[in-house]
């Protein structure tokens, strides 16, 4: 059968049929979520380098789920599958995704724009499978060139001459710039969505568009310059060596090596390229595949070999199980890949191997040479001949990644079986003192929370579990991992040696990321707890630790230095063997508010409540900056000798100093920024109000300026509810000829101006908006939002 007009383009058609592409694209649809790796990886020469790269992110510490797409069963088969799995990977085979996605044309590079426009995130970075991170590329979500345009591409070495025919056949008008290497992109589908749907419009007509570009790359460039889309490229050039392309980031700094003529080749040697960072962890990751997979798809595989040894031990290293051995009870344990145990080591569990005799595998389990146990596969599982010690996996959680929540039920449930809460009031499907944990969490909303020791991490589950739910907060865990019982290890189980097994455990409870372990001693890791909390707000403090009276009392005055308000509960504060009763006696008699709940060995609570000093509190807004004299170059045009300036929360204003011929009122919540306003500028007027208080105040009669700096809609001592609505009666009430507000560009609270200029607007304000980079310490990047009357 011939083929008909409309199944080719031309290059008198190709514009024509395009322009009309364009206008069927729709708005975004909003189903995407989250951040993810895209990846082309099929056949056997992308598989390996696939392998080898998604290990390399992995070894950086990069954690982004990875999609690797394939083109049906004769590129990647099951096994291969099953191979890449605990890397975090989801093979997607694109010929199943094209039933509900129609392609005209899937091959090779036709695969990349429409794995980016048919995968699950909203967000995406692809990565071609021969591409190779110099370091954790996952910072380039965050950068300011990204969040900015919503898309970041690299250079090529080459540049489209003026008459080249691309800019005709596209209608882009020519440009003196490189041409994409599309190696590495990184985009938000939200924001690009018209741009990406006329890539893969070009993509889908490859037999026409890639006889005039070389491949999947211009087809990036020309449409998002067709479309106008804003896009970010470093400046610097790609560097080519030894037939890898050297890409660098906004700084200048290695970033990708894209191995594009030099791909790792799985059953031949490969050259050394003297430039290529992580080149032996490369060669590790391809010694690993070859020694699990033989380089064949599709192909039989009935007897156990090698590779059965080594995907036996990769699954036994990639979750914790649950010991259980007749006689002595259960308890987790974990396996790490240098044949130690992790959690649940003891002095008959120490060391494991899988060995293949004959047809069968084994695992064994020993100490110092000496064997305790032989257990074969059951399952998912293994157990002993006589089937009085068995090994089961705990269940992880189901979802996309570790951090997706379980359900209360399914918290309760494991935390309770897995995580020993000695002495701690619980009962069936009753976390106990647990539910108090959980609950201050909520309440207190910490960005930090502390806790210090814990056998199984009870205690810490409860409170991460609460500041999930809170959608913000880290809880900092600090355990030596001390064994035995008694001072200083009180039942210690050696459960926090080592930190990748401390990321598993945490990940069974579907709380991996919530936690920080710091392996030390409370009294060692003060200087690293005082830098990590510093300007943050730490409300919750655990202690659970030595239990001497000595040390529970000085753990107690470290760590509540640290908060500013908030609660510090103790463990076993009426046990009898402890000495932490006597520590709450003595914190009485300094006059502190101490409460004991006397259930099973019981718990201390001892309110914190001292104010911060302003200077502390808003640190790098009160320090010395250039934030001022910025923030007046767009105010001063704008002033009038006379005026009256109404600074609405007030604080230091760094404007002060700056005004002029100007009368100022301001007024705040804090009874010391008002005292010091007074003493150092007592020519203006400076009152203390309470926000209910607002409409009710001692005002000026009049307002011709009113500033509102360093504005916030929460996670401060303002009332969240409150801060807009006294803008609005402010701006209602005196109409002034010109408003100034400022916030924090970079900090989702500086939404406060979104509401600030609707009000602005509805009172029939011109506005305009402005971003200041000032000298800072933290949040140096300022919004600005100007509003004029008419």
């Amino acid at each position: 059968m011939g083929i008909v007009a409309e199944e080719v383009l031309t290059e008198s058609t190709a514009l024509e049929r395009a322009e009309e592409f364009i206008a069927t694209i729709g708005e975004y649809p909003d189903e995407y979520h989250g951040r993810g790796i895209v990846m082309s990886g099929g056949g056997v020469r992308y598989f390996t380098n696939a392998w080898i790269a998604i290990s390399l992110l992995r070894h950086v510490g990069c954690t982004l789920p990875v999609q690797l797409w394939y083109l049906g069963r004769e590129e990647l088969d099951a096994y291969m599958e099953e191979l890449i799995a605990p890397l975090g990977v989801e093979c997607i085979d694109a010929t199943a995704i094209r039933a509900i996605h129609p392609a005209r044309i899937l091959r090779g590079w036709e695969v990349k724009p429409y794995a980016i426009l048919h995968s699950p995130f909203r967000e995406v970075m692809l990565l071609d499978a021969d591409n190779f991170v110099a370091v954790d590329p996952t910072f380039l979500f965050e950068s300011w060139e990204y969040r900015e345009t919503g898309a970041l591409f690299w250079p090529d070495v080459g540049r489209l001459a003026a008459d080249h025919s691309s800019w005709r056949l596209f209608g882009v008008p020519y440009r003196d710039e490189p041409e994409f290497e599309s190696g590495q992109i990184v985009v938000n589908k939200e924001t690009c969505w018209k741009a990406l749907c006329l890539t893969r419009y070009y993509n889908d007509w490859s037999d026409f568009y890639y006889r005039h570009v070389h491949g999947d790359k211009e087809t990036f460039h020309f449409a998002f310059r067709k479309l106008d889309q804003a896009f970010a490229m470093p400046r610097h050039p790609m560097r080519l060596v030894d037939g890898t392309f050297f890409q660098q980031d906004f700084a200048g700094q290695l970033l990708f090596q894209h191995r594009n003529r030099a791909k790792w080749e799985f059953a031949a040697d490969n050259p050394i390229n003297s430039l290529f960072r992580h080149e032996a962890e490369c060669r590790r990751f391809l010694e690993e595949l070859r020694q699990q997979w033989d380089g064949s798809i599709g192909g039989p595989r009935q007897r156990l070999t090698r590779v059965d040894v080594l995907a036996a031990r990769a699954a036994l290293t990639s979750t914790v199980y649950r010991y259980v051995r007749e006689g002595y009870g259960y308890w987790p344990m974990s396996f790490i890949g240098d044949g130690h145990i992790g959690i649940g080591s003891t002095d008959a569990e120490r060391q494991w191997d899988v060995r293949l005799a004959g047809q069968s595998l084994s695992l064994e389990v020993s100490a110092d040479a000496r064997r305790s146990c032989t257990l074969a596969p059951d399952g998912s599982g293994w157990i002993s001949a006589s089937g009085d010690i068995a090994l089961v996996p705990m269940p992880r959680p189901v979802g996309p990644s570790a951090h997706a929540p379980l359900s209360v039920h399914q918290f309760i449930e494991r935390a309770l079986t897995y995580a020993e809460p000695l002495s701690q009031n619980t009962g069936t499907q009753n976390l106990g003192f647990g539910w108090l944990y959980y609950g201050l969490a909520r309440n207190y909303r910490p960005d930090f929370a502390i806790a210090i020791g814990s056998a199984r991490g009870f205690g810490p589950l409860c409170v991460a579990r609460g500041l999930q739910y809170n959608g913000c907060g880290t809880v900092i865990f600090i355990d030596p991992s001390y064994r035995g019982s008694g001072d200083p290890a009180w039942d210690g189980r050696g459960h926090w040696d080592h930190a990748t097994e401390v990321e598993k455990w945490f990940d069974l409870f579907g709380l991996g990321g919530r936690v920080r372990h710091l392996k030390m001693r409370s009294d060692d890791a003060l200087p690293t707890v005082r830098e990590m909390v510093a300007g943050k707000y730490t409300g919750l403090l655990l202690i659970d630790g030595a239990h001497t009276h000595e040390q529970s009392l000085r753990d107690f005055d470290q760590y509540s230095a640290l908060m500013s308000d908030g609660v510090a509960l103790f463990h076993d504060a009426t046990n009898p063997n402890c000495g932490v009763s006597g520590a709450l006696r003595e914190l009485r008699t300094r006059g502190l508010d101490v409460a004991t709940l006397d259930l099973d060995v019981g718990l201390g609570i001892v309110p914190i409540s001292r104010p911060p000093r302003v200077d502390d509190k808003w640190s790098y807004l009160t320090a010395s900056s250039d934030r001022g004299a910025l923030i007046m170059e767009h105010l001063r045009p704008l002033l009038r000798d006379g005026d009256q300036v109404f600074e609405a929360y007030c604080g230091f204003s760094p404007l002060n100093a700056l005004y002029g011929n100007v009368r100022v009122f301001g007024f705040d919540l804090d009874p010391v920024v008002i005292e010091r306003l007074r003493a150092e500028y007592p020519a203006h007027r400076w009152a203390q109000v309470e926000e209910r208080q607002l409409p009710y105040a001692d005002l000026p009669e009049r307002c011709d300026v009113l500033v509102g700096l360093g504005l916030s809609h929460g996670y401060c001592s303002w009332d969240p509810q409150l801060v807009a609505p006294n803008l609005r009666y402010l701006v209602r009430q005196y109409r002034p000829r010109v408003c100034l507000f400022e916030a924090a560009a970079d900090y989702h609270n500086a939404e406060i101006l979104d509401a600030a200029a609707a009000t602005i607007n509805a009172v029939g304000y011109a506005h305009r908006e402005a971003i200041i980079e000032t000298s800072l310490s933290a949040y140096s990047r300022r919004r600005l939002l100007i509003g004029t009357a008419g």
